[in-house]
C-alpha cells in the first residue's frame, strides 16, 4: 500500500483564504462544508502532484540507467565478456 501524502491525523489549522463571495453564499446555501471541500481537493492536487514527481524521478533514474547501458553494456554483456576474456586467458 502507497505512503499517504500527508499526515490525515495532523491537527487542523485555522487559514485566510480568499473566495468568490457568491460562491461562498451559494455553498453556505447548500450547507455545504467549504473546509471539508477544500480540505479534499487540496489532498487530491497534492497526491497528483507527488504521483507526477514520483513518475519524473522514474523516467530520470531510467534514463540514466539507459544512457549507462549504452555506455558500458549491460550487466550481463558485461558478465558474458568478462568470462570470455577469462576463458580466453587460461586457454593461453
Amino acid at each position: 500500500m502507497p505512503e499517504p501524502v500527508y499526515d490525515h491525523r495532523a491537527k487542523r489549522r485555522t487559514v485566510s483564504l480568499t473566495i468568490n463571495a457568491d460562491l461562498m453564499a451559494k455553498a453556505k446555501q447548500f450547507g455545504l462544508n467549504a473546509s471539508r471541500i477544500v480540505e479534499e481537493a487540496l489532498a487530491s492536487a497534492v497526491e497528483a502532484k507527488a504521483r507526477q514527481k514520483t513518475l519524473d524521478d522514474i523516467a530520470a533514474d531510467m534514463a540514466f540507467l539507459n544512457g549507462a547501458v549504452e555506455m558500458a553494456g549491460s550487466f550481463s554483456e558485461q558478465m558474458q565478456q568478462f568470462y570470455a576474456e577469462r576463458a580466453d586467458a587460461e586457454a593461453v
